[in-house]
């Protein structure tokens, strides 16, 4: 009874080197998942996922090409802060203003804002309000003078 039988075969493997279980190894690696959410996306345990890695060179080479792959696009990324606005032109006459959403005048003496300048012109007002209302909280109660 001590011995194993000769046709005795253990638990087959949960994951299997396939075309599409390469390719999702591959993906999850080019996005720089770890391998606990390798393993649950796979609805795997995470030992399981790397024996698998172990075990198949197969998908330890696709985990490596994924991981090629993104150290490839992270070198090629611009970085944060460093991509090119967009240059905003005031719109020619005929033209729909971007700010206001107006038909700017096809004569010499419209006025044509951009948004940098409606931006100045509103913090204007705002500072000229609030040194009117300071100054009538100054006076006192319904505008006498003290």
């Amino acid at each position: 009874m001590d011995e194993r039988p000769a046709n005795r075969r253990g638990r087959a493997h949960s994951l299997e080197p396939d075309a599409d279980t390469l390719r999702l190894v591959r993906e999850f690696a080019r996005r720089g998942f770890p391998a606990t959410e390798c393993a649950r996306r796979f609805d795997v345990h995470e030992a399981t996922y790397r024996a698998f890695l172990r075990r198949c060179p197969e998908a330890a080479q696709a985990a490596e090409a994924g991981k090629a792959e993104r150290r490839e696009l992270l070198a090629n990324a611009i970085p944060a802060g460093r991509a090119e606005l967009p240059t905003l032109e005031a719109p020619k006459a005929g033209e729909t203003c971007p700010t206001c959403g107006g038909r700017v005048g096809a004569s010499e003496d419209a006025i044509v804002l951009t948004p940098a300048e409606i931006a100045e012109a509103q913090r204007t007002l705002d500072e000229i309000i609030d040194r009117h209302l300071a100054a009538r909280d100054a006076d006192g109660p319904a505008g006498e003078r003290k």
